[in-house]
């Protein structure tokens, strides 16, 4: 997966003040925020690409959340299933 140059700042640093015309070109960020630096390249770069390695088990756990969703019901304390229909 790739993420856009927005999706990364607002991760590295949220809350700040930024803008840029083409989301995918670093040369195209202008920085507005008085009270946070502006990333450079190579800090923009190495984020990225640690959310590109944790994408596969973000995905992961994702599909765990979703799965137990569908059974949580079952294990509620207020559903009581008779132990011969466990």
């Amino acid at each position: 997966m790739i993420f856009t140059l927005p999706e990364v700042l607002v991760r590295i640093r949220p809350g700040a003040k930024w803008k840029v015309t083409d989301i995918h070109d670093y040369k195209t960020l202008e920085w507005i925020d008085e009270n946070q630096t502006k990333p450079t390249l190579e800090e923009l770069t190495n984020n990225h690409e640690q959310l590109v390695a944790a994408q596969p088990l973000e995905n992961l756990r994702q599909e765990r959340n979703r799965r137990l969703a569908e059974v949580d019901w079952v294990f509620s304390a207020d559903y009581q299933i008779p132990d011969d229909k466990r």
